[in-house]
Protein backbone atom coordinates (compact mmCIF):
# COMPACT_ATOMS: atom_id res chain seq x y z
CA UNK A 1 0.00 0.00 0.00
CA UNK A 2 1.20 3.50 -0.88
CA UNK A 3 0.08 6.60 1.03
CA UNK A 4 0.24 10.33 0.35
CA UNK A 5 -0.07 12.69 3.34
CA UNK A 6 -1.10 16.37 3.28
CA UNK A 7 -0.65 18.48 6.44
CA UNK A 8 -2.53 21.43 7.94
CA UNK A 9 -0.52 24.59 8.63
CA UNK A 10 -0.20 23.47 12.28
CA UNK A 11 1.64 20.30 11.22
CA UNK A 12 -1.25 17.92 11.93
CA UNK A 13 -2.57 15.63 9.21
CA UNK A 14 -5.18 17.16 6.91
CA UNK A 15 -5.62 14.34 4.40
CA UNK A 16 -4.21 10.88 3.69
CA UNK A 17 -4.72 9.10 0.37
CA UNK A 18 -4.12 5.35 0.16
CA UNK A 19 -3.24 3.65 -3.10
CA UNK A 20 -2.61 0.07 -4.21
CA UNK A 21 -0.73 -1.31 -7.15
CA UNK A 22 -2.80 -3.42 -9.51
CA UNK A 23 -2.80 -4.62 -13.09
CA UNK A 24 -4.47 -1.27 -13.97
CA UNK A 25 -1.63 0.70 -12.38
CA UNK A 26 -1.78 2.62 -9.10
CA UNK A 27 -5.37 2.97 -7.86
CA UNK A 28 -6.81 5.21 -5.13
CA UNK A 29 -8.57 2.97 -2.59
CA UNK A 30 -9.22 5.26 0.40
CA UNK A 31 -9.07 8.87 1.57
CA UNK A 32 -9.15 10.10 5.16
CA UNK A 33 -9.69 13.77 6.05
CA UNK A 34 -8.99 15.33 9.45
CA UNK A 35 -10.08 18.45 11.31
CA UNK A 36 -7.43 21.07 12.18
CA UNK A 37 -7.10 19.56 15.69
CA UNK A 38 -6.35 16.09 14.27
CA UNK A 39 -9.78 14.48 14.83
CA UNK A 40 -11.10 12.35 11.96
CA UNK A 41 -13.48 14.28 9.66
CA UNK A 42 -14.43 11.75 6.98
CA UNK A 43 -13.35 8.50 5.39
CA UNK A 44 -14.08 7.56 1.78
CA UNK A 45 -13.43 4.22 0.05
CA UNK A 46 -12.89 3.84 -3.71
CA UNK A 47 -12.89 1.18 -6.40
CA UNK A 48 -12.05 1.89 -10.05
CA UNK A 49 -11.74 5.62 -9.17
CA UNK A 50 -15.38 5.71 -7.99
CA UNK A 51 -16.68 5.99 -4.43
CA UNK A 52 -17.33 2.40 -3.43
CA UNK A 53 -18.15 0.93 -0.05
CA UNK A 54 -18.52 3.03 3.09
CA UNK A 55 -18.38 6.80 3.24
CA UNK A 56 -18.34 7.99 6.86
CA UNK A 57 -18.26 11.56 8.18
CA UNK A 58 -17.73 12.60 11.78
CA UNK A 59 -18.57 15.54 14.01
CA UNK A 60 -15.53 17.37 15.47
CA UNK A 61 -16.10 15.49 18.77
CA UNK A 62 -15.51 12.16 16.95
CA UNK A 63 -19.11 10.97 16.89
CA UNK A 64 -20.45 9.64 13.62
CA UNK A 65 -22.40 12.17 11.54
CA UNK A 66 -23.17 10.39 8.27
CA UNK A 67 -22.70 6.90 6.92
CA UNK A 68 -23.36 6.14 3.27
CA UNK A 69 -22.85 3.05 1.17
CA UNK A 70 -21.76 3.45 -2.44
CA UNK A 71 -21.47 0.95 -5.26
CA UNK A 72 -19.13 2.21 -7.98
CA UNK A 73 -20.18 5.84 -7.55
CA UNK A 74 -23.91 5.24 -6.99
CA UNK A 75 -25.28 5.90 -3.50
CA UNK A 76 -27.15 2.85 -2.23
CA UNK A 77 -28.00 3.68 1.39
CA UNK A 78 -27.60 6.59 3.80
CA UNK A 79 -27.79 7.01 7.56
CA UNK A 80 -27.60 10.42 9.21
CA UNK A 81 -26.88 10.83 12.90
CA UNK A 82 -28.07 14.22 14.17
CA UNK A 83 -26.90 15.02 17.68
CA UNK A 84 -28.75 17.78 19.49
CA UNK A 85 -29.13 17.99 23.27
CA UNK A 86 -28.56 14.26 23.78
CA UNK A 87 -31.01 13.20 21.07
CA UNK A 88 -29.74 11.01 18.26
CA UNK A 89 -31.94 11.16 15.19
CA UNK A 90 -31.21 8.35 12.79
CA UNK A 91 -32.52 8.83 9.28
CA UNK A 92 -31.95 5.72 7.20
CA UNK A 93 -32.66 5.58 3.51
CA UNK A 94 -32.26 3.05 0.77
CA UNK A 95 -32.32 6.06 -1.59
CA UNK A 96 -36.03 5.46 -2.19
CA UNK A 97 -37.97 5.64 1.11
CA UNK A 98 -36.32 7.05 4.25
CA UNK A 99 -36.88 5.55 7.71
CA UNK A 100 -36.77 7.89 10.73
CA UNK A 101 -35.82 6.72 14.23
CA UNK A 102 -35.04 8.72 17.35
CA UNK A 103 -33.25 7.70 20.51
CA UNK A 104 -32.54 9.73 23.63
CA UNK A 105 -28.91 9.34 24.71
CA UNK A 106 -29.17 11.26 28.00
Amino acid sequence: MISDVELHSNGKINKVKYYKESSKGIELIKEKFYYFDGAIKREINYKDNEMHGKYISFYPNGQRQTEKLFQLGAEKTSRFFNLMMGLVRLVQSNCHAPIHKEKNTM
